[in-house]
């Protein structure tokens, strides 16, 4: 029987258990909030509450115990002289751990273990007082679910900014997706729309030769990014298990790329509209793609299969602008290039994909994908790698696709 054989193992030899919970104590108390896996996060709980209990008692060979625990000596001062103080009214219970998701590679689940503010020492004797019971029971509710400003530790935090680990009410989520979706469309303007290809399309003054090039790219470019928004089902589907609402959606749009109109989808009419421009299969599918439109979809591809699922959806932000850039591509074809709408199909279909419902309630890509992004700020699960942001996503991959549409220009040259 295994008396006194409390505690998690972590598949560590006992010397190896005692190190890693001696770096994780003195990390947990320098940073107030460390990122670790679910074991280990609750494990090292019973280790954080030790410590400040030695905190609390203040005595000498209290300070000399926690010295052999903690490896930083700043570290125990911070404990005795300003942890300690702000625990004094909390009979234990020091920490919060909070459950952000799975680790990329091996999926072992990952916890955010952070110490407890101040604000919550007080909740016994506000409860004490008769006068003050709806107050009590409202400090109560803040200790279980804290305030975006209690949530950050002792550092306030803007409101409505995504963290790790911090859950966004709906409206915050849905506010913050709308102001970077207007961003990235502004930026869209400016770095596509404005640029030297697009406003030469849209005058009708762009040689044939320069579409012809920027066609051949988008060709190859449109079958492998429509492979990639497949294997996310797959890369990302405990997202989607976790909110089973969005599996139909997602499941038409990713059917709408190889169906709509008909199999094989938007390659179909990419291939029809290639035919037009006087391109054959082997320069759309075969022929190597200029580094610079390529660039694109090396980026989307690292942030699917080595980013996270934030990093990758954020990305995806650039479906509006597409939609609204099929518009203007169908509108100078047809107008200033003298080709039919049968032979422009390919962008009208893209248009309507990104930017309209149709065939039996599917969904515009663009809006399906501010659902995914604002249910990810909601899960709190706003995780991106250290060099990424958000933002940075977004932008980036707007800035490469003015990068494709550059390239192409310059290579017809």
């Amino acid at each position: 029987m295994r008396h006194l054989k409390t505690g998690r193992k972590l598949n560590r030899s006992p010397s190896h258990r005692r190190a890693l919970m001696r770096n994780l104590v003195t990390s947990l108390f320098r940073h107030e909030r460390i990122q670790t896996t679910d074991p280990k996060a609750k494990e090292l709980r019973g280790w954080a509450d030790r410590v400040i209990g030695l905190g609390k008692e203040g005595s000498l060979h209290a300070r000399r115990q926690a010295l052999g625990i903690v490896q930083d000596e700043a570290v125990v001062h911070k404990v005795f002289d300003t942890l300690a103080p702000r625990y004094k009214d909390r009979p234990g219970g020091y920490t919060r751990i909070v459950k952000i998701g799975w680790r990329h590679g091996d999926r072992a689940p990952i916890s955010l273990i952070e110490l407890l503010p101040a604000d919550g020492a007080g909740k016994a004797k506000a409860e004490a007082s008769s006068s003050a019971k709806k107050k009590s029971r409202r400090d109560s509710l803040s200790s279980t679910l804290p305030s975006r400003k209690r949530r950050a530790g002792r550092n306030v935090m803007d409101a409505g900014v995504p963290r790790m680990g911090v859950r966004m009410t709906p409206e915050e989520a849905r506010n913050f997706v709308n102001q970077l979706n207007a961003r990235v469309l502004r930026r869209w303007d400016e770095r596509v729309s404005q640029g030297i290809f697009m406003k030469g399309l849209t005058e009708g003054s762009l040689p044939l030769s320069a579409i012809q090039t920027f066609f051949r790219n988008w060709g190859n470019f449109t079958v492998e990014i429509n492979t990639l928004i497949a294997a996310s089902y797959h890369r990302h589907i405990g997202f989607f298990k976790r909110h089973s609402d969005l599996l139909a959606p997602f499941g038409a749009k990713v059917a709408d790329e190889f169906i709509h109109p008909k199999p094989p989808g938007h390659v179909l009419v990419m291939l029809q509209t290639a035919k037009a421009l006087g391109l054959t299969e082997e320069e759309i599918l075969r022929r190597p793609m200029l580094p610079g439109a390529r660039a694109i979809l090396d980026f989307k591809r690292a942030l699917l299969w080595e980013g996270t699922v934030a990093e990758w959806w954020f990305s995806m932000l650039t479906e509006e602008p597409i939609g609204h850039w099929s518009a203007a591509w169908f509108k100078a074809l047809t107008t200033r290039y003298g080709f039919t709408r049968d032979q422009a199909v390919y962008f009208s279909t893209h248009e309507e994909a990104d930017l309209k419902e149709h065939d039996e309630g599917v969904m515009g890509h663009g809006s399906f994908n501010r659902m995914v992004m604002q249910r990810i700020l909601e899960d709190g699960y706003a995780d991106v790698r250290e060099g990424y942001s958000l933002e940075y996503c977004a932008f980036a991959s707007v800035d490469l696709y003015g990068l494709m549409h550059r390239a192409a220009y310059e290579e017809s040259l």
